[in-house]
């Protein structure tokens, strides 16, 4: 007994007492890390959240050992370093549901612009516990100082902390598990596995690449010539419109504008009248979806017919020089001028050097739109979409080449508070401020400037040679109320779907029924301008018989649902924990594997029987799980397409 009281008095005089700063202020930062998912964690959670509360008391004890000031200068810089990271970590969860990890710091330069809605999203709970309560912590042991452990306590304390520490880092693997991980921790293990990942062979498995065949597009006139480049193919014979036949292109991506919202996709109160009217005189896809859950991730695949990877920023941020064949540089290559049009900045997401490196000439962004004059007007992020498409048409009417244009629209942007400037519908509620409603005064927004551009584009010589595609490029997640496993397969299949409409000579009106992806987009539009050149495209045209039997993936956070034919597999979400989540569920034992089911029917209108619903088939989400591998490999490791002639040889 004396013996236990004796350890209990070291213990508590000569270990914990001295050491209590350090103990408050992990504590704090610990509480402030869990406190960002809003729920409490399961006992895994716990144990990770002990061995960071060990780690940050170790770190914060060896501090001082430092020279007084040198201790009191990192103690504050500490302070405000984790204060600044624990404080990100609530934002990005808030929006992606997800810890943030090396691949989501590689654009944290972006967070100032993303102001409007990041301070909508903030948990004061976690500023004060992360940073105010920190801060006081501090002041309070500047004005009394604890005495310093010896180093004879401290070593053996250390060892036993660090000890736990690394063998319950050792356990865990970087997956978004709120409920299990703590940020820190997480952080710590995504950042080892970020440099294991880069020794990982760039070779594709033989599973890999068996998949990788029976999914790229089957088309007559080309050919896949090398396993090195399983996506490259050959045209047999190169075709090039003779020069009276070059047309133009625009493409008008739709910031957050789902099919959902549109009455061409049976919504009975549609947000969008002037496109409803545009597709009857179209070719439009009633069943089109994103391959990803952010802008810059449909671009990739509207641009270079390319996935983006899992668990990893954006390639456009993080790899400017990927080998891909996009569509700006294979037009520019053909006599094409090259333009991309934006209310926002063209730094933002680390855009500009990926563009101008993949064939955009011209960058005319927000920055560039904010020198005219007259000054154009600005919404919400940026210059508004009137403005911007008049901007466009302007440049555009004058080229005297044929062209390829992006025009990406931005006023119906998250928070969408902003001042619309037009009469919005009674049937759209105009005196409505719930966030979900103000989302569809936006799309009617975006609309009503798509009708302003549609009115003036008809009237100019434009009409007579020039291509436009319609296309969205992400839904938005606010559906947080899912109440059974049904109601989450409709709020998935909404979030994913988007509009497609094409209009120009030789299009006649059609609706196109087969499931298509924004990947074939680059494929028809080449098709369109009769090019046959060489290209790693995973989509392929939709003007050309398309199988109805082909994969579709929709890439989000660290997962992705999937189709195939009428083969549909869905990631199921999270418990909420509060209304700040953006994609969570409210019913119980959502956490489970795949939920895979096989349905003919349209799910913005129907529903399948509750009894076709199961976990994942094996050999369905295997064969899903080694496609979409395959794909990251090769743009991991530039295995797109080749330099020259010697990179069919070269080792990787």
């Amino acid at each position: 007994m004396k013996f236990i009281q004796h350890l209990l008095h070291i213990l508590l005089h000569q270990i914990l007492w001295p050491a209590r700063y350090n103990w408050m202020l992990a504590l704090c930062w610990v509480a402030a890390m869990r406190v960002t998912t809003g729920r409490l964690p399961m006992l895994a959670g716990l144990i990770d959240d002990l061995s960071a509360l060990c780690l940050l008391v170790i770190l914060l004890t060896t501090l001082h050992r430092l020279p007084k000031a040198l201790t009191t200068f990192c103690m504050w810089a500490l302070v405000f370093a984790l204060g600044a990271f624990i404080i990100s970590n609530d934002l990005y969860f808030a929006f992606y549901r997800g810890y943030l990890s090396p691949a989501a710091l590689a654009h944290t330069g972006d967070a100032g612009r993303a102001a409007p809605s990041a301070l909508m999203l903030l948990s004061w709970p976690v500023v004060a516990l992360g940073l105010l309560a920190t801060i006081a912590i501090l002041i309070g042991r500047h004005r009394q100082p604890p005495p310093r452990l010896s180093l004879k306590i401290q070593l053996p304390v250390w060892l036993v902390g660090l000890a736990f520490c690394m063998l319950v880092f050792s356990f865990r693997n970087p997956i978004y598990m709120h409920a299990k991980e703590n940020p820190l921790m997480y952080l710590l293990r995504a950042s080892q596995n970020e440099l294991s990942n880069q020794l990982e062979d760039a070779n594709l498995t033989a599973q890999e690449l068996k998949w990788l065949k029976t999914f790229r597009p089957q088309k007559n006139n080309y050919q896949y010539e090398n396993d090195d480049f399983p996506l490259l193919a050959t045209p047999s014979s190169t075709q090039k419109p003779s020069p009276t036949m070059q047309r133009n292109v625009i493409m008008v991506v739709m910031e957050s504008v789902p099919a959902v919202e549109m009455g061409l996709y049976g919504n009975q109160e549609s947000a969008t009248p002037q496109l409803d009217a545009i597709a009857q005189e179209s070719f439009w896809a009633s069943t089109f979806y994103a391959n990803g859950n952010q802008t810059v991730r449909g671009e990739l695949a509207l641009l270079c017919s390319m996935l983006d990877r899992l668990k990893s920023a954006p390639v456009v941020t993080i790899n400017p020089d990927l080998r891909a064949t996009c569509l700006p540089r294979l037009l520019k290559e053909q006599g094409y001028r090259t333009h991309w049009f934006h209310g926002n900045t063209s730094s933002f997401f680390r855009r500009a050097p990926f563009f101008l490196r993949h064939g955009f000439e011209k960058l005319h962004d927000g920055e560039l739109l904010k020198k005219q004059e007259p000054p154009l007007n600005e919404v919400g992020w940026g210059i508004s979409d009137p403005d911007v498409f008049d901007y466009a048409l302007n440049i555009l009417e004058k080229e005297q080449q044929p062209f390829f244009a992006e025009v990406m629209t931005l006023s119906n942007h998250h928070p969408f508070t902003w001042d619309w400037g037009i009469p919005i519908p009674e049937r759209l509620n105009p005196g409505a401020d719930d966030v979900e409603t103000l989302f569809r005064h936006g799309i009617y927004y975006t609309d009503h400037a798509i009708g302003q551009f549609w009115k003036r584009f008809s009237a100019s010589k434009l009409s007579e040679n020039t291509l436009v595609v319609f296309v969205g490029d992400h839904g938005l997640w606010l559906y947080d109320q899912a109440t059974s496993q049904l109601e989450e397969i409709g709020q998935w299949e909404r979030y994913f779907r988007l509009p497609l409409i094409m209009a120009g000579p030789g299009i006649s009106p059609q609706r196109f029924t087969t499931p298509a992806s924004q990947v074939d987009v680059p494929a028809t539009i080449l098709d369109w301008l009769g090019y046959d050149v060489p290209h790693a495209f995973l989509g392929q045209s939709l003007f050309k018989p398309v199988p109805a039997v082909r994969p579709i993936w929709m890439h989000h956070e660290a997962d992705f649902n999937f189709r195939y034919g009428d083969d549909r597999c869905y990631t199921p979400m999270s418990e909420c924990g509060n209304d700040r989540y953006l994609r969570c569920t409210r019913y119980a034992d959502a956490i489970s594997p795949h939920t895979c089911f096989s349905f003919q029917g349209d799910l913005l209108r129907q529903k399948p029987s509750p009894d076709a619903l199961g976990q994942a088939d094996s050999q369905t989400i295997t064969k899903a799980l080694l496609g979409s591998r395959a794909l990251q490999k090769l743009v991991k490791h530039q295995q797109i397409r080749p330099t020259s002639a010697k990179d069919f040889s070269q080792p990787r």
